[in-house]
């Protein structure tokens, strides 16, 4: 009579696995304040324009992006499974600030929170691509 137990024990660790897992909505609710942080000395139009292609650049997939309120600009974006990963959320927040900079903060969350094999933090990445593109314009 082992065999019950081990299902029942199977199932709770898929239930509790799934229980964990992000996705764009729930990148949504993150605070707009929560992840890492840098500000640039650029425009806030420039810099959604900027972090829009850097997002890309990054090699993720755009999954939703609006503006959260007045000079608040959010980009929610996707990198999608491989054998190794089940892939990850980066929310990429971007604020103006009365004195003409942007503060941009980046928060990733992986799809699956028990997946150590995925990346834990797309800022540097994202960050880098922002720079590229900014010198560009």
């Amino acid at each position: 009579m082992v065999k019950p137990r081990i299902e029942y024990g199977l199932a709770l660790a898929v239930l509790f696995s799934l229980s964990a897992c992000a996705s764009t909505s729930s990148m949504r609710n993150e605070p707009l304040t929560a992840g890492t942080q840098r500000t640039f000395e650029a425009d806030f139009d420039q810099v959604v324009n900027a972090a829009r292609d850097a997002v890309v650049a990054s090699g993720l997939a755009i999954d939703d992006a609006y503006q959260a309120k007045e000079n608040v600009f959010v980009i929610i974006a996707k990198k999608g499974g491989s054998a190794w990963s089940w892939g990850e959320y980066v929310r990429v927040t971007i604020e103006g600030t009365t004195d003409g900079a942007s503060i941009v903060r980046i928060l990733t969350k992986r799809k699956l929170a028990t997946n150590v094999t995925a990346r834990s933090d797309w800022s540097d990445t994202v960050f880098s691509n922002i720079d590229l593109q900014l010198r560009d314009m």
